[in-house]
């Protein structure tokens, strides 16, 4: 623990190198954590104050200012040759959020809502969810699962929520590759039946003494047309079509209406608010979406 701090907190200094420092660090994540699922700064400096969590040697009093100088530090996602502390997804919802709540685009948040209210399925079963409001919780917020079955109940901000959908939005805005469904798998023509036994046919007809040239090119177009219509081409030509409406959108901190409605078929929320985009392609992008 620093006596005053020279480096950002969660990291220390041994032997001349700057490494993450395992308990502030968890304070970090907490901080993030805390943040993105609707407390404010100054809620949070409370919360850590309350508990004596060091700052320094000297204070264990937190502030508005150092909870914002947290939230905004890209050097807890790696940058500047430091170790990663949280992730970048969670480090730009934050980051958005407080710009959001700086901005105070409630009506645009809430336009963004209404747009979305009725592509949000529940992650667990499947079945639609519903927005609930009660302006007596902290988070007023709150989707639940329309299946008594399921019930399953989601606490989560408007502001937040928006900026995860935008977050992945810009994602794929960014990589045309992500509206490819990942399990997408080209049927080989050996495994059709019909195909099978054509080839079969034109074999048996190669085998005889005197093969039918008339035969074999009718068998052979027999094949390309039960290939074709076995085939992905009109999937593939409507994955074409997507990746070449993407060019007409830029990646952008504010909610895109209309390249939301021609990306996003749906929205599938998990109990833990984490959310899943799938695309008019049938393609289905997360939080973390590896893009390599």
């Amino acid at each position: 623990m620093k006596k005053t701090r020279y480096i950002p907190y969660g990291y220390t200094v041994r032997n001349g190198l700057t490494i993450v420092e395992r308990n502030e660090a968890q304070i970090v994540q907490e901080i993030f954590e805390l943040y993105i699922n609707g407390s404010s700064l100054k809620d949070i400096a409370e919360i850590l104050t309350a508990r004596q969590v060091p700052y320094t040697e000297k204070t264990r009093e937190w502030d508005k200012a150092r909870i914002a100088r947290i939230i905004d530090n890209a050097k807890y996602i790696g940058a500047s040759d430091y170790e990663p502390i949280i992730e970048e997804s969670t480090y730009e919802i934050a980051v958005n959020t407080k710009k959001a709540k700086q901005r105070n685009t409630t009506q645009s948040t809430v336009e963004g809502i209404t747009q979305i209210r009725n592509k949000v399925r529940c992650g667990c079963c499947g079945s639609m969810m519903v927005r609930r409001v009660n302006q007596s919780h902290k988070i007023q917020e709150s989707w639940e699962c329309t299946n008594e079955e399921c019930g399953i109940r989601v606490k989560i901000p408007d502001a937040v929520l928006m900026q995860k959908v935008t977050l992945i939005l810009n994602r794929i805005i960014k990589n045309k590759k992500l509206l490819v469904p990942r399990e997408k798998q080209k049927k080989k023509r050996s495994d059709i039946p019909e195909v099978y036994k054509l080839e079969e046919d034109l074999r048996e007809e190669i085998g005889q003494q005197s093969p039918s040239e008339h035969t074999m090119l009718q068998i052979i177009k027999n094949i390309a047309e039960t290939t074709y219509a076995h085939s992905d081409c009109k999937d593939d030509i409507a994955l074409r079509i997507s990746q070449k409406r993407l060019e007409l959108y830029s990646p952008s901190e504010s909610f895109q209406s209309q390249a939301f409605d021609d990306i996003v078929s749906t929205i599938r929320m998990d109990e833990n608010g984490n959310i899943t985009l799938q695309t008019k392609t049938n393609a289905e992008v997360t939080e973390e979406e590896n893009e390599c």
